[in-house]
């Protein structure tokens, strides 16, 4: 490998989310990824990390568009399996 980190097709983070049987919000917990400074969990950044649901992206020219990643890091892609309670060798990683 040069070095890089090996990028992740998220559909293999989406099917191991409903291999889960986990909610948004219960993975999120499990990362650590809460709002602000309460404690409740981020389930929406769960839900755009995976490809779920789209990020908000504004461009120089002041639109808005909506987009989904399709990719991630190998690095992410194993913290988030993890977090479902899954083994990643069962997913590819």
């Amino acid at each position: 490998m040069d070095g890089r980190l090996k990028e992740i097709d998220v559909e293999m983070l989406q099917r191991a989310f409903k291999d889960s049987e986990m909610g948004q919000n219960q993975v999120a917990r499990e990362l650590g990824w809460c709002r602000d400074d309460n404690a409740l969990a981020d389930g929406t950044r769960f839900a755009r990390a995976i490809g779920l649901k789209p990020y908000q992206q504004t461009l120089v020219t002041g639109k808005i568009v909506y987009r989904r990643i399709s990719t991630t890091s190998y690095e992410r892609a194993v913290k988030i399996v993890t977090a479902m309670g899954l083994e990643p060798t069962d997913y590819g990683l």
